[in-house]
C-alpha cells in the first residue's frame, strides 16, 4: 500500500487500488450517484443543468457514471449522450451497441491464431505418383 492525496479534498490516504478517492470522499460521491439516480428516475424529462442545480452535482460525475455505465438513461430523459465513435444517441457507455460489435469483431480477429497450412501436393495425377530412379529416368529398367 501506498499513500497517496485523495483527488477531491486532497486529504492523504492508504491507496489500495481503484479510484485515487479516500474513503470519505467515496462515501460521499456514493451518495451523490444515489442521489442523482433517484432524481432523474423521479424526473423523466430532466436536463443535465437541472440535475446539477436539484442536486449539486457536477456535469463531469453525471458523465462518468454515464460513461461507465453505472448511470443508464432510458428514451425519455432529456439527457443525451452520443457514441464516440459514430454519434449515434446512446443511454450509457462510449460507444453504441454497432460500434462495440465492430470493435470486438476487429478485436478477434486480430487475436485469432493462424492455422498452419498443409504443403501443397507436387503432383495431381496418377502418373506422377510412382517412385523413380536415375536408371529408371535414362531408360534403364533393372
Amino acid at each position: 500500500m501506498e499513500t497517496k492525496a485523495c483527488r477531491r479534498c486532497r486529504r492523504l490516504f492508504q491507496y489500495i487500488g481503484g479510484d485515487m478517492y479516500c474513503p470519505i470522499c467515496k462515501d460521499e460521491l456514493e451518495n451523490l450517484f444515489k442521489e442523482v439516480k433517484t432524481y432523474i428516475y423521479e424526473h423523466k424529462n430532466c436536463s443535465i443543468p437541472e440535475v446539477i442545480k436539484a442536486t449539486g452535482c457536477k456535469e463531469a460525475n453525471i458523465e462518468q457514471w454515464v460513461r461507465e455505465e453505472r448511470l443508464i438513461l432510458n428514451d425519455n430523459t432529456g439527457i443525451k449522450f452520443f457514441c464516440e465513435k459514430c454519434g449515434t444517441q446512446i443511454f450509457s457507455g462510449r460507444f453504441c451497441a454497432k460500434c462495440k460489435a465492430e470493435t470486438a469483431n476487429m478485436l478477434s480477429g486480430i487475436y485469432k491464431e493462424e492455422k498452419p497450412q498443409a504443403a501443397p501436393k507436387r503432383f495431381n495425377d496418377a502418373k506422377h505418383n510412382e517412385m523413380y530412379t536415375m536408371e529408371m529416368r535414362r531408360g534403364r529398367k533393372q
